[in-house]
Order: structure tokens, then sequence, then C-alpha cells
């Protein structure tokens, strides 16, 4: 039975450009630096695959998706369902994170959104959320 999802959304300051943020959200090697070492794969065309895999913990994952939405150095959006949690591998039980670009004079706002199942693995996405973001600064800034 497909499960309701919830809507959480992230937000943050990076002192950076546009173009070096962007790049290390679709760039695989930039992302295995700051995404717990997961190589990232996708073509980035809307409606193309889009898969995450590598080891945690001793155990080897494969997370998949499909880009929803893709407008370079603005907006990223994809589903995913994710080999940790035991679902059945149907559209329903897809989650969505949509990453949303945000330039000002000196700085970028990076608006994450991402749905999860319920408030306690929502509140568990949120730190992971937190602790990415914090690599990611430490790359980008």
């Amino acid at each position: 039975m497909p499960h309701p999802h919830i809507e959480k959304t992230y937000q943050t300051i990076i002192n950076t450009s546009v173009s070096k943020l962007w790049n290390a959200l679709i760039d695989p090697d930039q992302v295995k630096q700051y995404f717990f070492g997961t190589q990232q794969a996708s073509s980035f065309a809307v409606g193309s695959p889009i898969t995450w895999q590598g080891e945690f913990d001793g155990k080897t994952y494969l997370d998949k998706g499909v880009i929803l939405d893709f407008q370079p150095e603005k907006r990223l959006a994809y589903s995913y369902i994710s080999s940790w949690i035991v679902m059945e591998d149907i559209p329903e039980n897809y989650l969505t994170v949509c990453f949303s670009i945000q330039p000002t004079e000196d700085h970028v706002v990076l608006l994450i959104r991402f749905t999860s199942y319920d408030e306690a693995r929502a509140e568990q996405s949120e730190k992971s959320w937190e602790m990415i973001v914090n690599q990611l600064k430490a790359l980008v800034e």
C-alpha cells in the first residue's frame, strides 16, 4: 500500500557563485565528496534515470529515481526510492527532492524541498540534509 508523503524544506545561505554550486549538484566527482561518498549518475534529461550507489556501514546500496525538472543553474528535481527502505518499487513509494538556487548580490540561497514517509523519517532526513549541506559548503565556499 502506498504511503502518504509529507513535505519539508531546508534552506541555507552559501557564499559561492551560482555556477560553482550548480556544478557541485550535478558533477559526480563533486557529489561523491559531500554526499556520503555516493556515486551519482544521470544524463539529467527530464524523464531520464538518476542513480546513487556506494557503500555505507559495510553494506552496498543502489538508490534510483527519475529526473523531474532540470533548469540549469536554477532548479533540479528528481524522484527517488532508497534501497535502505524496504518498499515496493512503485511510483507511489518514490519520494522527491527539489533543489532551487536563488542568487543574491553576495551569496546564493539554496532551498531543498523533500518529501518523506512520516515525521520520524522526515526528522532523520533533515539531519542528513544538514550534514550533506555542511559538506557541500566546505567544498564550494
